[in-house]
């Protein structure tokens, strides 16, 4: 027979149970949401590196660049 405890441990663990289930659930949401804002950025990064560029381009021609 098991220990008392023991029991009402696992009563516990399996009314917490679906609550954990739903915070990793929400854990890997935010993680997807995270890797689409990381996706979008790495898809601006080549537009913002040109625009960059072509502000430099500008500053040398007014010889604003050092």
């Amino acid at each position: 027979m098991l220990h008392p405890a023991i029991v009402k441990l696992a009563q516990q663990f399996g009314m917490l149970h679906p609550a954990i289930v739903k915070l990793a659930q929400q854990f890997g949401n935010v993680a997807q949401q995270i890797a689409n804002v990381a996706q979008q950025f790495n898809d601006l990064h080549p537009q913002i590196a040109n625009v960059a560029q072509q502000i430099a381009n500008v500053a040398q021609q007014f010889g604003i660049a050092g």
